[in-house]
């Protein structure tokens, strides 16, 4: 009755500048790799009762134990050896422990076993059509078609979600792991439903959105009954990472009949859609829900009868690793750099490489600075099927000047598998808004649906990859039919200018776009070109850097405005760079009637803070000095922009003499 805790990868996120992840590598406790293993488990179920004699002559004639609980051997579990007392006896269901004529005041029964339980997948390797054709269900199989008191089937609210969930679907395997799914996202794991009365129904839980093992068990199997699947409820233990068990504990889910391969197992609440992790021991199975674990009966004189708590006991002998490698897999962003406040897509690419069904939950590890509309996903995949899976996501409002960020993302699925990648962002990368990255997620839907091969060839171009925001650039755009159909109305668009052509097969096609940069702030810049009709979807992103015209100003000046004619002085300069551009062949001149400096800088990327030293109060004129603080510089095609400031620094308390010898200094320059 415990929902599993997914153990997942977590990672340290790298930024240039700190970012936290939401939980750190060292948080995640230490976790059983139960998908990727065969356990070996020792398994103790055990009880007793109690003679509590009343009468000195006291008797019992026959008293009988019926446990309803029993290791079961299927495709996944091997008992290796098992134990009872000689008083017991094994049915097909249950554990029979009989006493006749005892003395004894306590009475106990038990059963040992060593189990074997593999990760081990049931294997349908082709489609089952749906709705069932109730000649394929078996005679003996019609009973897990029944609605019971807990399990409302053919109550009408149940059937009417059920149909929606799965409506247009005809595959059997897909529309049990979709019901599941919706289960799994819509009705909330919570352990306050447990009652002393029993399992909840599943009308309540459909209406609560809440409950537990049993009771997300028993919506499963109503809405699988409501479509005439047949399912059977499923118990027994299973291993819980919860904080409050980390242990074995009493666990339910669900098995659907698959005509031809028989029953497959389905665990809602842990996620495990077609298979269950070896941990799962079955006890048992049964037609409804509320089934008592053990019953007692007995014939007796005198006496009264105790029983104690059943308690089950498991604990892990071996662990063997066994990974299945069920899938190839490849996360890539949609976008490689994006603008704070921005929308960016995560594809994540992967193939079955089985040849049978396979469904698994797709987990998304991120940074919390990072949005994401939903961390998990399932995918369902045929034999060696592909898919592409997008998850959304948005950056921070604000992030810091002059600082690259990097985002690392990975994906998981519940077997183990994973991918890495990331995207980074800087305040002068593009920003896409919900819309725009919608746009691409609804290609992306197209292109999920549509068939998207090779017979057509899209290759775009601009005639260089920077532009000034004054400029016009051209992209220039070879589209070529290899295939063997002629293509039709083909629409070529960029943004919303778009060209509508035939092309045949083998030929080729060419087509020009204008981009306008007038008003575009400057910046990274990507577009999107677009190649469709009712048979072909293919796109391409293009890539420049818009510039624009690079821009120096001189924001402070640090100087004395008085000075003796024997001192020696500095001079500071601060220049902003107030464009995106970077200015190149940079020069700081100081200019005076006799006083001249000169410093170069090849290319400003930041801020610069000029000092000009040892400055000799001998290079200026007697009185007043008008100094010019002058910066030039150029953009990357060779014109010459400047910037000047004016300072002023009078020489002070000059006698005759003293301007006499300035006089020959500034002649003969003996500075």
């Amino acid at each position: 009755m415990i929902k599993f805790k997914k153990s997942l990868l977590l990672f340290i996120l790298i930024i240039l500048l700190a970012l936290a992840l939401s939980v750190t590598a060292e948080e995640e406790a230490e976790a059983y790799d139960f998908e990727n293993s065969i356990i070996t488990s020792n398994l103790y179920i055990y009880s007793s009762i109690n003679i509590i004699p009343e009468k000195e002559n006291h008797k019992v004639s026959e008293l009988n134990a019926i446990l309803k609980l029993k290791p079961y051997e299927s495709f996944q579990q091997l008992i290796i050896s098992s134990d009872i007392p000689s008083n017991g006896k094994e049915s097909a269901d249950s554990m029979a422990f009989t006493w006749k004529d005892t003395k004894e005041k306590e009475l106990d029964f038990y059963i040992k076993a060593k189990i074997r339980t593999s990760n081990q997948i049931k294997q349908i390797t082709k489609k089952i059509d749906f709705p069932l054709d109730q000649d394929d269900i078996q005679k003996e199989v019609h009973m897990y078609l029944q609605p019971t008191q807990t399990i409302k089937s053919d109550n009408k609210l149940i059937i009417q979600k059920a149909s929606e969930i799965i409506e247009g679907e005809d595959d059997l395997y897909i529309v049990s792991v979709k019901i599941a799914d919706w289960i799994k996202d819509n009705i909330n794991y919570d352990l306050d439903t447990l009652t002393a009365e029993g399992t909840q129904d599943a009308l309540w839980v459909l209406k609560n959105k809440r409950g537990v093992c049993d009771e997300l068990t028993t919506l499963f199997l109503s809405m699988l009954r409501s479509l005439n699947i047949p399912a059977k409820y499923s118990y027994g233990v299973a291993y819980s990472n919860l904080p409050q068990y980390e242990d074995f504990v009493s666990h339910a889910w669900a098995e659907v009949y698959f005509p031809e391969y028989g029953w497959v197992p389905f665990d809602v609440t842990y996620g495990q859609f077609g298979y269950i992790d070896p941990s799962h021991i079955k006890l048992g199975d049964s037609v409804n829900t509320n089934k008592s674990s053990v019953s007692y009966s007995w014939l007796s004189y005198g006496l009264d009868i105790e029983t104690t708590k059943l308690n089950i006991e498991t604990d892990i002998e071996n662990i063997e690793e066994n990974h299945l490698n069920l899938f190839y897999m490849d996360a890539l962003p949609e976008k490689e750099n994006i603008g704070p406040d921005s929308y960016n897509l995560v594809r994540v690419n992967i193939k079955n490489r089985k040849k049978y069904y396979v469904a698994t939950e797709l987990l998304i590890s991120r940074p919390k600075e990072l949005e994401v509309d939903n961390d998990r996903k399932t995918v369902i995949l045929k034999p060696y099927e592909q898919k592409t899976i997008g998850f959304v996501m948005k950056t921070p409002k604000t992030i810091k000047a002059r600082t690259i960020y990097k985002y690392p993302i990975t994906v998981i699925t519940t077997s183990g598998s994973s991918s890495s990648t990331y995207f980074e962002s800087t305040e002068d990368d593009p920003v896409f808004t919900k819309s725009k990255i919608q746009e691409i997620v609804d290609e992306f839907e197209e292109e999920k649906q549509k068939t998207y091969s090779t017979n057509v060839e899209l290759l775009c171009e601009l005639e260089k990859d920077k532009f000034y925001n004054d400029q016009t650039a051209k992209a220039s755009c070879k589209i070529k039919n290899i295939g063997n159909t002629i293509l039709k109305n083909l629409n070529l668009c960029l943004e919303k200018d778009c060209k509508t052509f035939d092309l045949g097969i083998t030929q080729e096609h060419t087509e020009e776009f204008i981009l306008n940069n007038e008003n575009k702030k400057p910046g990274n810049k990507e577009l999107t070109i677009t190649l469709r009709n009712n048979d072909v979807f293919k796109k391409q992103d293009i890539k420049y850097i818009l510039l624009d015209k690079p821009q120096l100003e001189i924001t402070n000046i640090e100087h004395p405005t008085t000075a003796n004619i024997d001192d020696v002085f500095n001079i500071g300069v601060s220049v902003k760079k107030m464009s995106f551009s970077d200015p190149e062949d940079v020069n700081i001149f100081i200019k005076g009637k006799h006083l001249e400096r000169e410093t170069q800088i090849n290319i400003a990327k930041t801020d610069i803070n000029m000092n000009f030293n040892n400055i000799l109060a001998k290079e200026l004129s007697a009185e007043e000095n008008i100094i010019n603080i002058i910066v030039e510089y150029k953009d990357d095609k060779g014109n010459v922009y400047k910037t000047q400031e004016q300072i002023t620094i009078n020489l002070e308390n000059v006698t005759g003499w003293g301007k006499f010898k300035l006089f020959f200094v500034h002649l003969l320059r003996l500075y």
